[in-house]
């Protein structure tokens, strides 16, 4: 009888750390069920998935974020030149004035929720530096309200625009009657179009990507990278300022506007009212990434 008991004891506690490991088992697989309901196929972090898993990024920060190379292997920075742009771009930089809320008159405003504040500052000034004959959007939206702006501003509407959407709403809300009867509104999907519609653009034009910002099979991206460059268009994606958000976009500290940013980092910004001021402390945020 005592063996017997003694068996049923060592039963139990087997049985209670099975029941521990099921436990843990179904929270698991409930995890993954939640996971899987949002679209994803494998839990983050599985070696299928390509989204991160935030805690195993949080326990490797120190090498994700710190100690980056100043060089990259087979990508020229090209420095000196981006630093000789930036410089041939400050007199634009003074004369930026993008309103902060609607205002009549202006089609673009900073507090739109879409196409922030740095990134009109640099295709403003991209227009202003190269003088395009034409500019081909792919996309459209508040980026197209820079377009038209800085073309009625500064160039009498001389730019021949064209925006390439198949789902137009938005951007025909935000401009004016006069806009529809002078640019070209192509409502339809950018795959639909031969790749050498693009081969129009000369030296100094501007094709500007707006558009899924996703590569995957049938994408509008991978047409755009893969079928103009076999018809010889040549097509690259810089990296985009964003990344200097990288650690909160992950989860990695708060979300923060650029002054807090740089504060991180010691960086000094000015009147953030000034866009030479934000370019310079956008730049050396830039610097401590690369």
């Amino acid at each position: 009888m005592l063996g017997l008991f003694r068996s049923n004891r060592k039963s139990r506690r087997e049985l209670k750390a099975e029941k521990l490991q099921l436990q843990s088992e179904v929270q698991r697989l409930t995890a993954e069920n939640a996971q899987l309901a949002t679209g994803h196929h494998f839990a983050p972090g599985h070696y299928y998935s390509t989204i991160a898993n935030l805690e195993e990024v949080r326990l490797h920060h120190d090498a994700i974020f710190k100690n980056i190379p100043r060089e990259l292997a087979g990508i020229d920075l090209n420095e000196a030149g981006q630093q000789d742009l930036f410089n041939q771009w400050k007199p634009f930089f003074l004369a930026t004035d993008f309103p902060v809320a609607k205002q009549d008159g202006r089609r673009y405003y900073t507090d739109n929720g879409w196409y922030p504040y740095g990134d009109a500052v640099f295709l403003y000034c991209m227009m202003r530096h190269f003088r395009p004959a034409r500019i081909i959007e792919v996309g459209s939206g508040f980026s197209s309200c820079v377009i038209l702006d800085t073309n009625e501003r500064f160039f009498e509407n001389q730019i021949h625009c064209t925006f390439i959407e198949p789902e137009p709403e938005r951007f025909l809300q935000a401009i004016t009657p006069e806009d529809r009867e002078r640019v070209d509104l192509l409502n339809k999907d950018v795959r639909s179009l031969p790749p050498e519609y693009f081969q129009a653009l000369n030296p100094g034009d501007i094709l500007l990507i707006d558009s899924s910002h996703v590569s995957k099979v049938n994408s509008d991206l991978n047409f755009l990278r893969y079928e103009m460059a076999n018809a010889g268009i040549a097509y690259f994606e810089p990296p985009h300022l964003d990344l200097m958000f990288l650690g909160p976009m992950l989860g990695i500290g708060t979300k923060c506007k650029l002054e807090m940013a740089c504060a991180n980092y010691g960086i000094e910004v000015g009147d953030t009212r000034v866009a030479a001021h934000v370019a310079l402390a956008a730049a050396r945020l830039w610097r401590v990434y690369l």
